[in-house]
This record gives C-alpha cells, structure tokens and sequence, in this order.
C-alpha cells in the first residue's frame, strides 16, 4: 500500500446517478493507496457542520470512513463550495483539511497541491468574496441556524449550483495556469497539481534551469479519471 492517489470535483448532488460508481471507486483504493487527497467539491455544496449533512453525503462519508479505518491516509483541499469543512469531519475521516493548498514530498518529487481556485492571482474580487463567504461572521450565523434551516439551505444552494459547472467546460485559463505553475516551479516544486477548472491538462513548465509540470485534474464526475502516483515514481491518469 504505497501509492499516493488525487481525485478532484466530484460534485455529488442528491439523487445522483453517479453515487455509487463514486463509492465503488473510494473502496477500491484499500490496501494500494497509501494516501488520498480528495481536491475539493466532492459534493455540489458542503456546509461543513454535521447537522446539516444530506442523505447523499452519507454513503460518500462512510466509504471514506471505511478507507481509513483500512489504513489510508486521507487529505481534503477545501473547494471553492466547501464551508468550514475542518470543523465537522477532521479526524473523521479526514486527517487534515487543509483551507488554501500544501506542500509535500513523495517518491522523490516535490508537490503543491491546491484546489485551483485561487490560480488567478490577480481576480482581487474573488479573493475578496472568498474570504467573505469562507469568513468566521457569516458562518457563525449559518451555524446558528435550526439544523432544518441549514439543511434547507444547503438543499437550495445545492440545486442552484448544479447547472454553474457547465461554464467551467469551455474555457482553459492558461495563461493564468501558466504563470502560477513557473512561480512555483521557481520556488522549487517539480508538480503543481489542482482541479476546479473541470478540464484535464498537463503543461510542461521550464523555469530558470528547472522544470516541473502542472497537472489540472479533470473533474471526476463527467470523466472518471483520476491521478496516482507510485513509490517508484510512476505517474498516470487512471479510469474508474
């Protein structure tokens, strides 16, 4: 069990066709993956307080659950549709939420890893609603609400967000892409790796005499892919 295995956007809604496929395919990693990192919006919405869990968020969870029971470590990257995810589920099943991205190494690489949501560094209005609706005042209010109110809320916001992944889909930001991944390959990263975009890509990056490669993982829930890494150094999308 030494693999290192990355999935990214899932995006679980109720009633969703594709629960189970997803289930089948956290089972499957016992006893390989050594390490998980889920890259955010694993569901459509996450408001990350046990009261307010949906009935589909359920199975996902107790397969989690299951896998590290079994031994494997697992690191959640919140997404831009994950709320205060730390304060529900750390250590249960997650051993680490991690808010913005981390750096790690494995196999002999270096890593960063993010969701991808923050690669435009210069869209200050972003940055700026996402401190707001990610800051401890709104979701004190939230938390304050009856668990039948957050719930309701988080039902609302689910079915509203689904049709906002389309857009994601027909536009590749690589020029943004591009000069994140060179500053931190700069910084001395061999792979940048983030989801979010919703569109697979591998760009090469040359910066100052080193080289390093920033991988944007597909969105899991239209293609069933995802990324693993071997202790001896292999590297691959994988179908599920």
């Amino acid at each position: 069990m030494n693999d290192m295995v990355v999935i990214a956007d899932s995006h679980m809604v109720r009633k969703d066709e594709e629960l189970d496929r997803f289930v089948a395919l956290i089972d499957s990693l016992k006893g390989t993956a050594a390490r998980l990192y889920l890259l955010g919006d694993i569901f459509n919405i996450w408001l990350g307080h046990r009261r307010f869990e949906m009935d589909h968020m359920g199975p996902v969870l107790d397969a989690l659950r299951r896998l590290a029971r079994s031994g494997t470590v697992i690191r959640y990257v919140e997404g831009n549709r994950d709320y205060h995810i730390a304060g529900g589920y750390l250590g249960d099943p997650f051993e680490a939420v991690i808010p913005d991205g981390e750096s790690i190494e494995f196999a002999g690489r270096r890593f960063w890893i993010t969701h991808g949501d923050l690669v435009n560094e210069a869209d200050r209005q972003y940055r700026l609603w996402r401190r707001l609706s990610k800051g401890r005042a709104l979701w004190a209010a939230v938390t304050a609400l009856p668990a039948s109110a957050g719930t309701a809320l988080a039902n609302a916001l689910e079915l509203r967000l689904r049709g906002t992944n389309v857009r994601h889909k027909s536009y590749f930001p690589m020029e943004a892409c591009e000069r994140y991944g060179r500053r931190l390959v700069s910084e001395g990263y061999d792979r940048v790796l983030l989801g979010h975009i919703h569109i697979e890509k591998v760009v090469e990056i040359g910066e100052e005499g080193r080289r390093g490669r920033l991988i944007v993982l597909p969105d899991w829930r239209s293609s069933h892919r995802y990324l693993r890494y071997g202790a001896d150094g292999s590297e691959g999308f994988v179908d599920y």
